[in-house]
């Protein structure tokens, strides 16, 4: 995040769960909240 929009951060959710799927991405899903 820019430190613009990190300074409105408000929440995060990190959705580790995808990796237990089978043929899983070295990637995961991340939402934010922000503060607008």
């Amino acid at each position: 995040l820019s430190p613009q929009a990190a300074d409105r951060l408000r929440g995060l959710d990190i959705h580790r769960e995808v990796r237990d799927w089978e043929k899983p991405s070295d990637h995961v899903p991340v939402v934010v909240t922000l503060a607008l």
